[in-house]
């Protein structure tokens, strides 16, 4: 019963997002825009935000599409969700935009944070954590789902943590959907991605 359910809710998620691509960028767009929107409110600087990209893919490909698309990437927080679809979302930088992120972030001189202390950690994860939310709200709004999250996971180790999130996929599913966008900031050498990741059934 609870596997029905679960996949009732998938297929309520794909059909309210409208199950193609096309329509699926839509939701993307909105996603992460809402994430931009709130990384540009904490960090006083304006960001600049490609149109996002949205595939969908096997399940065993999704490990590897995620590598890819966090080449670079030294520093990720992650936060889990379920509701419309299980999945994750991710905000990711590398080392010199996480400690450039934390100057911002902190109201320090350009180039005064040598390296990540708890502080810088914990300023990046709330960061990170408020963006997070910002997306799966937006996203719940423009699928016409709903979603609970999870605490987020800040850690320096990406392929450790993809691992973790990429392991096993969750019952009744056998596609991912990505949502991701590059993000950089106006005058400032902060660049990183945000994704989204939902985890569909590819019957629903």
């Amino acid at each position: 019963m609870a596997l029905l359910r679960s996949r009732s809710r998938q297929s309520d998620f794909l059909s309210a997002a409208g199950g193609a691509i096309t329509t699926l960028r839509s939701m993307a767009f909105e996603a992460t825009r809402a994430g931009a929107s709130s990384l540009t409110k904490l960090t006083a600087s304006e960001l600049a935000t490609p149109p996002a990209h949205v595939s969908l893919l096997p399940q065993p490909a999704l490990s590897t599409v995620l590598a890819t698309e966090l080449s670079g990437i030294t520093a990720i927080t992650t936060m889990s969700f379920h509701g419309g679809a299980p999945g994750f979302g991710i905000v990711g930088l590398d080392e010199a935009a996480s400690l450039a992120l934390v100057d911002l972030l902190l109201g320090r001189p350009a180039g005064a944070t040598r390296e990540l202390d708890n502080l810088a950690e914990s300023a990046l994860a709330e960061t990170a954590n408020i963006a997070l939310n910002q997306m799966v709200t937006a996203a719940a709004r423009a699928s016409g789902t709903s979603f609970k999250t999870a605490l987020p996971k800040f850690g320096l180790d990406v392929s450790h943590q993809l691992a973790e999130l990429t392991r096993t996929a969750p019952a009744g599913t056998d596609h991912a959907v990505i949502v991701s966008s590059a993000f950089s900031t106006t005058g400032h050498d902060v660049a990183g991605k945000m994704c989204l990741v939902f985890h569909v059934s590819g019957s629903s």
